[in-house]
This record gives structure tokens, sequence and C-alpha cells, in this order.
């Protein structure tokens, strides 16, 4: 008989970088340059999920959204292209936690401060032990 209330982790890779616009999104894996394009509702909402900061990358999915041929197909593509991953759920099991990655193509800084829980290394002094300079002439 078949387990119809079994449980996964879904996992988006930490080395995935998503656009997302409101009608369309782009999940890119950045080690091997392999994408997916959705303006699918429902997947697109999936991603949206996967990528709030409450989540950190994973949700937890059952049989309804693996069932459902257009969700399934979606997520079976992305494992294939190393952009998703699906974990068996246990009871007593610590969530799974992927970082996602923030676009910074240039350097910056004042964008980078209106990004939360961001250190931009403001705070380097307070760690610093010891600093060696060699003066040539």
């Amino acid at each position: 008989m078949k387990n119809t209330n079994k449980k996964q982790w879904l996992c988006v890779h930490n080395w995935v970088y998503a656009s997302m616009l409101p009608d369309i999104v782009m999940l890119y894996n950045t080690r091997n340059g392999q994408f997916i394009t959705t303006k699918d509702h429902h997947q697109i909402y999936l991603v949206s999920q996967l990528h709030e900061r409450n989540n950190l990358g994973t949700i937890l999915i059952d049989n309804n959204i693996l069932q459902d041929p257009n969700l399934s197909d979606f997520i079976k593509e992305a494992q294939q292209k190393d952009i998703f991953s699906l974990i068996e759920y246990c009871e007593n099991q610590i969530k799974p936690v992927q970082l996602m990655p923030v676009l910074n193509i240039q350097r910056d800084v004042e964008k980078l401060k209106k990004e939360p829980d961001r250190s931009l290394g403001e705070e380097i002094i307070c760690y610093l032990t010891e600093l060696t300079m060699y003066v040539s002439s």
C-alpha cells in the first residue's frame, strides 16, 4: 500500500540564483550553467516559498504536490539540472537550511547596506589581533 502522507523537504541549492519577477521566474545553476524559466503561477509560488527569508531555502512538501503533474515535472526537471533536491522527512529531524545568494555585480556598498543581515566588515577592528606591514624601497 502506498503511503499517501509521505513528506519530503524540498531544498533549493545554495549555488542557485533566482531572478523573480511577478509573472516569470528564472532559476540559474551557477555551477553548471543550467537554468529553468517558468511563467506558471503555481511554480512561481513554490519558488517564492523557497525564497522566503523564514523558510531558508527549504520547504516541507507532501504527496499532494508531487502528484500534481505540473509541479512534479517542474521539481523533476530542477533535480536533473541540480537546482532542487528532495530529502526524506523524519519527525525528529532538524530542518535543512540553504543559504540564499545575493547578486552583487558591482561593488556598490550603499546597495549592500540596504540588505538586512549583511555585514560589510565594518566591525573588523574588533577581531584584529595583529597587523604586519612590509615596506619596501
